[in-house]
């Protein structure tokens, strides 16, 4: 055989017989494409009888053409911002022979290298790909070769070796950075920062090279590597770098995303990028004010505590664990925390403290934060008292054990703080007639500072009655009683125009009949010290002793008479003898006098005007005319069966000696009352209780009473007379 326009075999072949009449030709080469082969059988070729071809026999056959080239490439011819994770493919219209693909028939380079890879081929598709054993280096120039040793099943190649050029996709240029915190070169960040970057969404990281070695972050002030945890968030493009425990205060830092960062199309930053920051300072101060104090007493029990830090506190940081209150036993203190800004409080529990209690207030070092991430370095650690206990009311009224109390009064407890109003009630203050709680309102005077009981109706005359306060009752600290406050007293007799007697601690009232005008409740309130008026006169020492009688305006139509038990007063230096009874108008005390019962310790006066009255010791010397001395007598017509006595009083204007005798008409002596007693200056009071010297009661009839005044050798005689009606 031959090639079109050859005369000569263009390759060895071998022929042989096939059964009888077939000869066959094996050529040893492949034929050449796209010739013209010509095939002769010459006239030496005979039978086996010795015949041959009467001419030679030619005939002729032409062989495909070669491959066109490829259908498709990828990437195209001249494509650039190839994603570096491509691999290289080619695409054919004929199915190729698998074991002509290989290094040789289908290759990378890079620049004069060679790139190692895979090949597959794909007959469905009549595809060749490479798969680069590495990703593709950005910005770089690739060529793709596909030789003409590659064959289709029919033998045919490439005419001419296939290649094309691609250029892979450029580095993340740092202009993609889009956010980065904190900022660079910012000098005020937090110390609980978690520095994060931003890329643009145009390219979106992978996330398996965000790791510890493609973000790192140092100290610079104290060199040394900063460890934390790398976390990335696809939906921003986002880098966060997130230390496990605060930075330090005032240091500088430098982060750096290094180029192991990786888009998913395969590219890098163009170059590490860097960025330093400086954390906030600590603060020149951390508490600026609190409350209480440290070791501050009286606090009252309703006190918030409260803090005031440099500035904003970052309100999940103050915890019971942050903010401790204790007691004196080390009890923690129940109660919430509030945060407002830089003030931090703390409510107890119900909104009180305990009273007469001391308490601590403790926030440790580098436990709460400021909303900058600085921790509060120098926390704080004092004390504080809360207010004793409320101590017993500082006047009542009517007093503890007071007798001959009126029946229209207002009952009151004072104190010397501003009570609660709210706890001002009849469920705190309460009036008991034996086990009979009696009605009444409760009110608080904010004035006078006194917890008011009115009760409903009058109070009953000569009762005794029980007053209960209780320890609910609180100031507006909201302290407390220790235990309920209970006092008692008496109401007094109410007198008519019958007279009678009004009974309290240490004195004793005798109205005869007629002196009152109807009937009248008589108050008998004793007196404190404190609450007698001081006199002007330096000569008048008071022993403490006196009282107010009332109604005060009460005009009396006759003498009353006063008798007051001063056995119970302290007399050291001082002149029993001296003693008196005067009278406060107001303004000045002024003596009413006394007759002294030395053996039964009193003094009795008879008087005209209700008011205050009280004992002192006088120790003026006094003068005056004896003649304007008058005798009067209460009541002038007694029965002593039912009245007991009448009393004799008569007025001396200076200490003198005086008799008192009881004679009938006839002048017969019936009774000596006084012989020969020092008379005291004012109200002197004798009592004759209608007996004879004999001791047995006069007859009804008309008496005279003759006083006889000593003053020296000058005798004054007075006389007043008196009804004894006993039928």
């Amino acid at each position: 055989y031959y090639i079109s326009g050859s005369t000569t075999n263009n390759a060895p072949a071998d022929v042989y017989i096939s059964g009888s009449d077939t000869a066959l030709m094996s050529v040893q080469v492949s034929l050449p494409q796209n010739k013209n082969i010509y095939v002769k059988l010459t006239r030496d070729i005979k039978t086996v009888q010795g015949t041959s071809l009467e001419n030679d026999f030619t005939w002729i056959f032409k062989t495909l053409k070669p491959l066109s080239g490829t259908v498709s490439e990828f990437p195209v011819n001249g494509t650039t911002n190839v994603v570096l994770t491509s691999v290289i493919e080619a695409t054919f219209a004929t199915n190729l022979s698998p074991s002509t693909i290989n290094e040789q028939t289908f290759y990378i380079i890079k620049g004069a290298d060679r790139i190692t890879g895979s090949r597959t081929y794909d007959d469905g598709l009549k595809k060749i790909t490479f798969t680069p054993a590495a990703n593709l280096r950005q910005n770089t120039f690739y060529t793709a070769f596909c030789t003409t040793n590659i064959k289709t099943v029919a033998g045919t190649s490439l005419a001419s070796n296939k290649k094309w050029v691609f250029r892979t996709m450029k580095a993340i240029p740092l202009s993609a950075i889009r956010e980065i915190s904190p900022q660079s070169g910012s000098s005020n960040a937090g110390v609980g920062v978690s520095p994060f970057i931003r890329i643009t969404n145009s390219y979106p990281v992978d996330p398996g090279t965000v790791n510890a070695l493609s973000v790192q972050m140092e100290n610079l002030t104290i060199p040394g590597t900063v460890f934390g945890d790398v976390s990335f968030d696809a939906g921003q493009n986002k880098i966060t770098f997130d230390p496990p425990v605060d930075l330090d205060q005032g240091n500088w830092y430098r982060v750096t995303i290094t180029t192991n960062v990786r888009t998913t199309f395969g590219t890098t930053l163009e170059s590490n990028y860097r960025w330093n920051f400086k954390t906030q300072a600590p603060y020149p101060y951390d508490i600026a004010i609190y409350s209480p104090t440290n070791s501050v007493t009286n606090v009252g029990l309703n006190t918030v505590i409260s803090v005031t830090f440099y500035t904003d506190i970052d309100n999940t940081t103050v915890t019971p664990a942050t903010f401790q209150v204790y007691d004196e036993t080390g009890n923690y203190v129940g109660g919430s925390r509030a945060v407002a800004g830089p003030v931090v409080t703390f409510t107890p529990t119900g909104g009180l403290l305990s009273q007469n209690t001391s308490f601590t207030v403790y926030i440790p070092n580098d436990q709460i934060k400021y909303t900058s991430g600085i921790y509060v370095v120098s926390g704080k650690k004092w004390w504080f008292r809360t207010l004793p206990p409320l101590t017993t009311p500082s006047q009542i009224f009517p007093m503890s054990g007071q007798q001959s109390v009126g029946i229209d009064i207002t009952i009151f407890a004072k104190f010397g703080t501003a009570l609660d109003t709210a706890t001002c009630t009849k469920d705190n203050f309460k009036v008991y007639k034996g086990d009979l709680q009696i009605g009444g309102s409760v009110n608080y005077d904010t004035g006078e500072q006194t917890i008011n009981f009115l009760p409903t109706l009058p109070l009953e005359p000569e009762t005794a009655y029980t007053v209960l306060l209780t320890k609910d009752v609180k100031t507006t600290s909201g302290v407390s009683m220790v235990s309920n406050y209970q006092w008692n007293f008496e109401t007094g007799a109410v007198i008519g125009k019958n007279g009678g007697r009004s009974v309290a601690d240490g004195i004793e009232l005798i109205f005869p009949p007629h002196s009152l005008s109807g009937d009248e409740a008589i108050i008998i309130t004793k007196l404190t010290n404190s609450q007698i008026p001081a006199s002007s006169d330096p000569n008048l020492v008071s022993i403490g002793l006196g009282y107010r009688l009332e109604p005060e305006e009460y005009k009396l139509k006759k003498s009353v008479t006063m008798k007051i038990d001063y056995s119970k007063q302290d007399l050291t230096g001082m002149e029993e003898k001296q003693l008196a009874i005067f009278y406060y108008d107001g303004a000045v005390w002024t003596r009413v006098g006394g007759t002294l019962d030395a053996g039964l310790d009193k003094i009795t006066v008879t008087f005209k005007k209700m008011g205050i009255y009280a004992v002192f010791e006088d120790r003026n010397t006094y003068t005056g005319d004896l003649d304007k001395v008058l005798v009067d007598c209460q009541p002038r017509v007694f029965k002593p069966s039912e009245w007991i006595e009448t009393s004799i009083s008569f007025e001396l204007p200076k200490p003198v000696k005086y008799s008192l005798k009881v004679y009938n008409i006839a002048g017969k002596l019936v009774k000596v009352l006084a012989d020969g007693v020092d008379g005291q200056p004012g109200q002197n009071v004798v009592f004759w209780d209608g007996k004879d010297l004999k001791g047995e009661l006069v007859p009804n009839r008309i008496y005279v009473l003759a006083l006889v005044i000593e003053d020296g050798s000058n005798t004054i005689k007075k006389t007043k007379t008196v009804v004894v009606l006993e039928k």
